[in-house]
């Protein structure tokens, strides 16, 4: 699924993908595979562009349970929400998902 969070706070910053990049020690192509869907980046590199854009995991990172089972039909999926933190940057939402296939 796109992430089209982590574009649009990248657009509000006037960063092209190759600045982003150097601000995170990767390739530029990582960071389009991020926003493109393609690839999950570990928890260091989402705080790193977290970092860098000024935001938090939930907003550039967190996908809510309707928005995901509206976009995979069929697929049964429980989120337990454990414990979240205070909403500041940097904040980090503990989650587990159990799917039922």
């Amino acid at each position: 699924m796109k992430n089209l969070n982590l574009k649009a706070a990248r657009a509000a910053k006037d960063y092209s993908q190759q600045q982003l990049a150097d601000l995170c020690g990767v390739s530029r192509q990582t960071i389009n595979a991020i926003e493109k869907g393609d690839y999950n980046p570990t928890i260091k590199l989402c705080l790193s562009i977290c970092h860098a854009l000024d935001k938090t995991l939930d907003e550039l990172f967190w996908e809510d349970a309707e928005r995901i089972m509206r976009s995979e039909p069929g697929r049964k999926q429980h989120i337990i929400i454990y414990r979240a933190a205070v909403h500041q940057p940097g904040s980090v939402l503990d989650y587990e998902v159990h799917d039922d296939h």
